[in-house]
């Protein structure tokens, strides 16, 4: 939890600049070992909404199953946003400035206060953009392996319903599972175990031989000589969930030894830096542990007395 939200934090300022703006602006090795200013204010509508979602797992509440949990976690963060409401749940109330439309899809958030959500049998629409991607630290925290991955697919079926989009949440909750649970398994087991259970569990999709030739790509990838950026741009902008999950992927592979290494990595290139940072550092938080995360990135992001709270 705290990984992924030091990677958004890390990865939010610079999510509109190309590759080229940010090595122009940080140098020739990109952001870098830079103390960014106002880390506390930089994370993005994901890192708020997985806390939601955290919070409301977390809740006593046996008269409603998970799924709408984290449906009413998101509706309280559009209420908050779009109707002013004093709706916060009691740890986040002291941070209410951080509930902002930072890196969020409006036209989503109306959705949900129409109350208007899908599921894996009744899609409301072909949407694979990163905003499904949300939840799955949390989720993947919350359950076993194969659990999470069956809980991804069906949250990130509430807004999007492509079936990447399905798969890559499914993955990506499925992969924070996997290494909290099994700490014996090297990084590149843990990912290879991972796809095994998502591919059993929705054979039913008819995107699955897309889905596995860009993470077979992403392996090649980071055991190859193919500069990082070069690399990334192979895989996609980060942009489409798809995209976004496999980014994460090669660079924890390419930088398994070191959590700051693995954020950089996936913060310098031409697309969606805060998602991928999230992701990344979701999975490279929870494969090293929160002693390996630079501690001047830890000391200036608020939400870790939230976060540390919750957990």
């Amino acid at each position: 939890m705290v990984g992924a939200a030091v990677g958004d934090a890390v990865g939010f300022p610079i999510r509109s600049y190309s590759a080229c703006d940010i090595y122009d602006l940080f140098g020739e090795k990109g952001l870098f070992k830079v103390k960014l200013p106002n880390l506390a204010k930089s994370v993005s509508f994901t890192s708020v909404r997985n806390l939601l979602a955290l919070n409301s797992l977390c809740q006593n509440d046996n008269d409603k199953n998970f799924v709408d949990k984290i449906f009413d976690s998101y509706s309280t963060h559009a209420r908050f946003i779009f109707e002013k409401s004093n709706s916060l749940p009691e740890p986040f109330s002291e941070l209410s400035e951080l509930f902002t439309l930072k890196g969020a899809d409006p036209h989503e958030l109306k959705d949900i206060l129409r109350y208007s959500s899908g599921t894996i049998n009744n899609r409301i629409n072909d949407h694979s953009d990163n905003m499904c991607l949300g939840a799955v630290i949390s989720i993947g925290v919350f359950f076993s392996e194969s659990d999470a991955a069956l809980m991804g697919a069906n949250v990130a079926a509430l807004t999007h319903g492509h079936d990447l989009a399905l798969l890559s949440s499914a993955f990506a909750a499925c992969l924070i599972s996997t290494i909290l649970r099994n700490p014996e398994l090297r990084l590149y087991d843990a990912v290879i175990k991972t796809k095994t259970t998502v591919m059993e569990m929705l054979v039913f999709s008819k995107y699955l031989s897309d889905f596995s030739v860009t993470f077979d790509t992403a392996l090649e990838l980071a055991e190859s000589d193919v500069s990082q950026l070069q690399a990334i741009r192979k895989i996609g902008t980060g942009y489409s969930a798809h995209d976004a999950v496999m980014i994460a992927v090669y660079s924890s592979l390419k930088h398994f030894r070191g959590y700051g290494a693995a954020v950089m990595c996936a913060v310098n290139h031409d697309g969606d830096s805060a998602m991928t940072g999230f992701l990344t550092g979701g999975i490279m938080g929870a494969y090293l542990g929160k002693k390996h995360i630079p501690q001047k990135l830890l000391e200036d992001v608020r939400l870790l007395s939230i976060i540390e709270n919750i957990c």
